[in-house]
């Protein structure tokens, strides 16, 4: 059956100059990273070179590909064309095109995402039509059964907030087919044999990086306020590159705790998301908006 090719991330704009120009603060902590860098290669990616980053022409996504570098690793990041191809190699990721199903499962992919140590998914994080995009959830719940197919444990799928009034209000009539897509995509992972973690972020900003946040743990955790995507990206390869796996569904924000100690205060259990409470908080805001008073 045909497919229809991948469409690129946009929800998240690349990262520009001046966006290079806030986020100056996030090189500072040198020690920091060397630390993290002595993790990734001697912890559970051991014998790993790479990982896996789908959503890498995204602003999260690129600074998740420069959090991977710092650590002496090389992302592997999938695109639905060969344009990017070049500008991603001279940032130092290695760009794999998967434009088709054919493509996914070919010798040469499976070969690329075999020398992986992990994936990363950071698609669909913004508000706007991406966030529904029925292609790039297929191609998630593809590269679930590539992960287990080649071997890959750790799986971190950045997933978007549930819905409050605000965000009723920005997807409307869109907002079934928003619940139907983030339930589907959560229970898909929570189904699969892999170390598996969803991270629910807070509105994504360019603040500068602060290495501060706060981690939410549970069955339905929700976020607050906002997040910046430097620290959003390193909370994911704190994720990633735990010594022991972080599973579950984790809420994250800006907050007043160094990654790896906010990440330690969540009990690691895996968790099956309880998707009946938000549906349930669906339902309840609309019952609020039909009861209000018109002004």
């Amino acid at each position: 059956m045909a497919t229809e090719p991948m469409k690129e991330d946009i929800s998240n704009m690349p990262i520009s100059k001046a966006d290079e120009t806030a986020d100056a603060p996030r090189t500072a902590d040198a020690a920091l990273r060397t630390e993290a860098a002595r993790t990734a290669q001697t912890g559970p990616m051991a014998g790993k070179k790479n990982v896996v980053v789908l959503g890498v022409t995204s602003g999260l996504g690129r600074r998740l590909a420069e959090s991977i570098l710092a650590r002496g690793l090389t992302p592997v990041g999938l695109i639905g064309e060969a344009g990017h191809s070049e500008s991603l190699r001279a940032a130092g990721i290695e760009p794999l095109v998967i434009a088709s199903e054919a493509d996914r499962t070919s010798p040469a992919a499976l070969r690329a995402m075999g020398e992986c140590g992990g994936i990363a998914v950071a698609t669909g994080t913004g508000w706007g039509p991406d966030a529904t995009d029925t292609s790039s959830t297929s191609l998630v719940g593809e590269l679930m059964g590539v992960a287990q197919l080649v071997g890959i444990r750790r799986f971190v799928l950045v997933s978007a907030y549930l819905p409050d009034d605000e965000l009723h209000t920005r997807l409307g009539d869109e907002l079934e087919s928003y619940l139907a897509e983030k339930r589907d995509v959560e229970r898909k992972l929570a189904g699969h044999d892999l170390d598996w973690c969803v991270v629910r972020p807070g509105k994504l900003d360019n603040s500068p990086a602060t290495g501060l946040v706060t981690v939410r743990g549970g069955a339905d955790p929700q976020p607050e306020g906002t997040v910046s995507r430097t620290d959003l990206a390193e909370t994911i390869c704190e994720a990633l590159f735990a010594p022991e796996p972080v599973r579950g569904v984790l809420a994250v924000s800006a907050g007043a705790q160094p990654i790896r100690a906010a990440l330690d205060s969540v009990p690691q259990a895996t968790v099956q998301p309880a998707w009946w409470h938000a549906e349930e908080r669906a339902g309840g805001a609309a019952k609020r908006r039909a009861d209000s008073p018109a002004s």
